[in-house]
C-alpha cells in the first residue's frame, strides 16, 4: 500500500474548503436567524429581541413596518448571495485538478464567482442609500453596509478568471504544437 502524502499545495486546499464550510455555515446561520426574526415580526407582530448576531433594528417597526421588513429581506438576500458564492467556491475547490488547473469549467465558475460579487456590490449601495436616506432611525446600520470590498473582489475574481483562460488558450496552442 502507498502512503501518499498531500503536498502543500494540497494542504492548503483542504484548509481552504475547511474555511469555504465555515463561512457557508456562518452565513446560513444568519439567514436562519434573520429569516426567524422576519418570521416572529409577522407571526406576533414584534420581532425576536437580542437575536445572538442581529443589531438592534427595532426601532424601525416603530417608524414604519415596512422599512424593517425592507431590511430584513436586503440583509436575507445578501446572505444567501453570499451561501451561492461560498458553494461556488466549494465546487470550484473539490473540481480543480492540480495536474490541469487551467480548463474551462474553472474559468466559468470564476467568471460566476465575479459577477454575484458585482451583484452584491450593487446590492449593497442600494441598500446603503436605503439606510442613509433612513437616517438616524437605522441606527448602526449606516456603518455596517461597506460595499467597497466588494467590488474590489469581484474585479480581482474576473482578472483571475482571464488569467486563466489566457493559460487555457496557451495550453490548447501548446497541445497543438507538440
Amino acid at each position: 500500500m502507498k502512503n501518499k502524502e498531500l503536498t502543500r499545495t494540497q494542504q492548503v486546499l483542504t484548509v481552504m474548503k475547511f474555511l469555504v464550510y465555515l463561512s457557508i455555515t456562518w452565513y446560513f446561520l444568519k439567514l436562519v436567524g434573520i429569516g426567524l426574526m422576519g418570521l416572529s415580526f409577522l407571526i406576533r407582530g414584534l420581532p425576536l429581541s437580542n437575536l445572538f448576531f442581529i443589531p438592534d433594528w427595532f426601532n424601525l417597526l416603530e417608524t414604519n413596518p415596512g422599512y424593517l421588513t425592507l431590511v430584513i429581506v436586503l440583509v436575507m438576500s445578501v446572505s444567501l448571495l453570499n451561501i451561492t458564492i461560498w458553494i461556488l467556491v466549494l465546487r470550484l475547490l473539490k473540481r480543480i485538478q492540480l495536474t490541469n488547473p487551467f480548463n474551462m469549467e474553472v474559468i466559468e465558475r470564476l467568471e460566476r464567482i465575479s459577477y454575484l460579487l458585482f451583484i452584491i456590490w450593487i446590492l449593497s449601495i442600494s441598500a446603503g442609500g436605503f439606510f442613509a436616506w433612513l437616517g438616524e432611525k437605522a441606527g448602526e446600520l449606516n456603518d455596517s453596509w461597506s460595499h467597497g470590498p466588494y467590488l474590489f473582489m469581484a474585479g480581482l475574481v474576473f482578472i483571475i478568471s482571464q488569467i486563466f483562460k489566457r493559460g487555457v488558450e496557451l495550453q490548447s496552442e501548446n497541445d497543438l504544437t507538440v
